[in-house]
């Protein structure tokens, strides 16, 4: 039924019913169908053609420059969203890869990150040209050295990000706008672990890259090769001890970076509750304490049954770090290299065996780090994220 009004011209015309005013259907294939694929909600009452495909009647009461707008808006949206579906697997992947991604660049422009990075760099550099007093070993003193000046800084720098990231963010009440998103808390613990580790694993790589630099430049000193001669043999020779020596950095670089990764998994975990003041002497006793593991068996082989279940269970709970301590595989051992001077050593190891020890360093780290995270998920689930708590 249509109801007449008046028109400023001076003539009645109906006005049109309810159902006349509806939107007409739109096409299946139209680009205004369903927010869901990516359309703003705010245009879904914008037909822009009727069932016939021809451009509706209505539409013409909007501008053909506020049609533009919304399918450019449209298309904008979509172009945004289609990335995001091609490359990540579901909402949980981007959440997790959003929070590790700000984790990350939060830890690395903190101003000592590459303060610690450059000391670091410095260190090893100028270590290139000292001297040992070994007799002839002294290239595996100095990548034992560095190997140890890589492990301290890269876990003192993860150990201050991880307090930053976590518990700070607590305090300050930062988490509470995080975690008024979409986002699990789990998914918060884990993107964050997955930052630090990422952080820690660029300091490796970049005070690698100087020890490997330092190790090319020393092995001719030390075991008295001229990098001047006219000779091949002795060419050859020089490029086999520098072949040789860097052989073994790549895994124990890898190692490293394990190492502080379970370790910074127990940072993790501590800072839901507790500040850096308790949570790095922790870790660092941690750690010492997980060095140690490895002489429990010997020092109780003789005691009772009760304190050999103590014992056990301080294996189970304690790092068990000597896993990543392979340094007799790859500092202390020659390396048979195919096609070099040491391929027939006789007391040597092949790659294989370094790789496969990191391979089994890599599943205990990763069952560790599972359960560290678990435990600080446990904790983290209760946790006052207003601050004024533990």
């Amino acid at each position: 039924m249509s109801v007449p009004h008046e028109n400023p011209g001076g003539f009645r015309a109906p006005l049109q019913s309810a159902a006349d005013a509806a939107p007409p259907k739109m096409r299946p294939d139209s680009p205004t169908r369903a927010a869901g694929n990516g359309l703003p909600a705010d245009t879904h009452n914008y037909p822009f053609r009727s069932n016939s495909g021809c451009p509706a009647s209505r539409a013409a009461r909007f501008s053909n420059g506020r049609r533009f707008c919304l399918l450019a808006k449209w298309g904008t949206v979509r172009c945004i969203h289609l990335p995001t579906a091609i490359n990540l697997p579901g909402p949980t992947m981007y959440r997790l890869s959003v929070i590790l991604f700000h984790t990350f660049r939060e830890a690395v422009l903190q101003p000592i990150y590459p303060l610690i990075l450059l000391v670091g760099s410095a260190i090893i550099f100028i270590f290139t040209f000292l001297p040992y007093f070994t007799l002839g070993e002294d290239t595996r003193m100095y990548k034992s050295v560095c190997f140890d000046i890589i492990l301290l800084l890269s876990l003192v720098l993860t150990l201050l990000a991880t307090s930053k990231s976590i518990y700070e963010e607590i305090e300050d009440r930062t988490m509470l706008t995080l975690m008024s998103k979409p986002v699990a808390r789990w998914e918060v613990l884990v993107g964050k672990y997955l930052g630090l580790v990422l952080s820690a694993a660029l300091v490796v790589a970049a005070m690698g890259v100087v020890l490997l630099i330092g190790t090319y430049l020393r092995v001719p000193g030390d075991y008295m090769i001229s990098t001047k001669s006219l000779f091949a043999a002795e060419m050859q020779r020089a490029h086999d001890y520098r072949m040789m020596h860097m052989a073994g950095i790549y895994p124990s670089l890898v190692l490293i970076w394990m190492e502080v990764s379970v370790l910074a998994a127990v940072s993790v975990a501590v800072s839901t509750r507790l500040s850096l003041v308790v949570n790095l002497p922790l870790v660092i006793l941690l750690y010492l304490a997980g060095n140690l593991t490895r002489f429990i068996d010997s020092a109780t082989e003789r005691s009772s049954a009760l304190t050999k279940g103590f014992a056990w269970i301080a294996e189970t709970v304690l790092p068990f770090l000597s896993v990543f301590d392979l340094r007799h595989l790859t500092v202390y051992s020659t390396i048979k290299l195919k096609g070099s001077i040491f391929e027939g050593a006789y007391e040597g190891i092949n790659a294989s065996q370094m790789w496969a020890g990191t391979a089994a360093a890599a599943v205990y780290a990763a069952l560790y780090v599972t359960a560290a995270l678990c435990l600080g998920l446990i904790l983290f689930r209760n946790r006052e994220l207003g601050g004024a708590e533990g």
